[in-house]
C-alpha cells in the first residue's frame, strides 16, 4: 500500500513539497561589501606598504567573495 506524500487527503490540494529554506536578500549584498573590504585592503598593502608576499591571500579573499556574491545571486533568480 503506498502512502501519500506532502499530507495530500483531497485531490483540490496541489501536492507542492514544503520550502525549507527561505533566502535571505541581505546576506549576498554583505558578502559583496566584504569582498570590497578586502579588495581595498589589497590595494592598500600592494600601494602604500609594498606589501607583495601578502597580496596573494588577500587577493583569494576577494574572488571568494565575489564568487560567493555572483552564485547567490545566480541562485535566487
Amino acid at each position: 500500500m503506498r502512502t501519500p506524500k506532502y499530507r495530500v487527503a483531497r485531490r483540490e490540494k496541489s501536492p507542492r513539497p514544503p520550502s525549507y529554506r527561505k533566502r535571505l536578500k541581505l546576506t549576498p549584498w554583505i558578502e559583496l561589501i566584504v569582498a570590497c573590504y578586502f579588495f581595498h585592503s589589497d590595494s592598500l598593502s600592494l600601494i602604500t606598504n609594498h606589501n607583495y608576499f601578502t597580496a596573494p591571500f588577500l587577493i583569494l579573499f576577494v574572488i571568494g567573495y565575489w564568487y560567493t556574491r555572483l552564485m547567490s545571486c545566480c541562485k535566487a533568480a
